[in-house]
């Protein structure tokens, strides 16, 4: 199964390139770790923390009538 692994990636880095298509795959490899990373960070928090309630809002230095 390993062996598997590594051939498929030793095919995909000997595939030849151009400049446009070299660029789409780095591309779309950073998309997915971003999209992967927020995915599993938003996952991760609790849905409270989320969302700021109206109370939290009315609290500290914005709360007052001039900070609105």
């Amino acid at each position: 199964m390993q062996n598997n692994y590594r051939d498929q990636i030793e095919d995909i880095l000997k595939r030849p390139l151009n400049r446009a298509e070299f660029i789409r795959d780095i591309g779309l490899a950073l998309l997915g770790m971003i999209g992967v990373t927020s995915l599993i960070m938003n996952l991760a928090q609790p849905s409270h923390k989320r969302s700021r309630s109206v109370a939290s809002l009315t609290k500290g230095y914005g709360g007052g009538a001039y900070g609105r």
